[in-house]
């Protein structure tokens, strides 16, 4: 079964994008109209890095959906704690800050 979904994923690149898209907004409880939303506050950019993101990148410039882990712990989200669009990247290292005390943080920065 993995080979003819991996088979069919080659021959039909546009319709598993689509696909992979339509999964990623509804483990976030995001509509397509309510991710336009939010692309569109942030002005298509990360509010991290302030760089473009872009929607067809993978890796570690790839887009992901920042939600708040206190509301929803795991890998999705009941839409309503949904932050914000960021990079990949991004995202890792904001999850990895917040298991931090931030005052302690700041304070080793500016020994």
């Amino acid at each position: 079964r993995a080979a003819v979904q991996w088979a069919w994923g080659r021959a039909n690149p546009e319709k598993l994008r689509a696909r992979q898209i339509r999964a990623k907004l509804k483990r976030y409880g995001l509509t397509t109209e309510g991710f336009e939303s939010l692309w569109n506050e942030q002005r298509g950019s990360c509010p991290l890095c302030h760089r473009p993101l872009d929607r067809e990148a993978v890796g570690s410039e790839a887009v992901s959906i920042d939600h708040d882990h206190a509301c929803c712990p795991g890998e999705s989200s009941c839409g309503q704690c949904v932050r914000g669009l960021l990079h990949h990247l991004c995202n890792i290292k904001l999850g990895a800050i917040e298991m931090f005390d931030f005052d302690a943080v700041r304070e080793y920065l500016h020994r």
